[in-house]
C-alpha cells in the first residue's frame, strides 16, 4: 500500500505496488512548484507550511522561513527581500 511524504505528500508506493506513471508525473510537478521562495501575500500564506519552507511576500517586499512553529524574518536591517533569502540559502 502506497504512503505519502511529509513534507509534499508525494506518493511512495510500495515494493509490491505497481508503479503507476501519472503518480510519478504527479511527483515531479509537486517537487517543481515546490523549488523555490513561495510567493504569498501576508494574507495568503501557506496554511500548511513545513519546517524550511520559504516565502516572499509582495505586498510587504519581506521574505519569511518556517521554523516549525511560526514564520521568521529572513534578512536584517533594511533587508528582507527576496535577495536576501537566496544568499542566506547559499544560492
Amino acid at each position: 500500500m502506497a504512503t505519502s511524504t511529509t513534507r509534499l505528500s508525494l506518493i511512495k508506493p510500495a515494493f509490491a505496488d505497481t508503479v503507476d506513471i501519472s503518480d510519478i508525473n504527479s511527483n515531479m510537478d509537486d517537487i517543481d512548484a515546490a523549488i523555490g521562495a513561495s510567493v504569498v501575500t501576508s494574507g495568503t500564506r501557506p496554511a500548511s507550511p513545513y519546517t524550511g519552507q520559504v516565502i516572499y511576500q509582495t505586498d510587504t517586499s519581506s521574505s519569511f522561513v518556517y521554523d516549525g512553529s511560526a514564520w521568521q524574518s529572513l534578512g536584517g536591517a533594511g533587508g528582507g527581500g527576496l535577495a536576501d533569502t537566496f544568499l542566506l540559502m547559499g544560492a
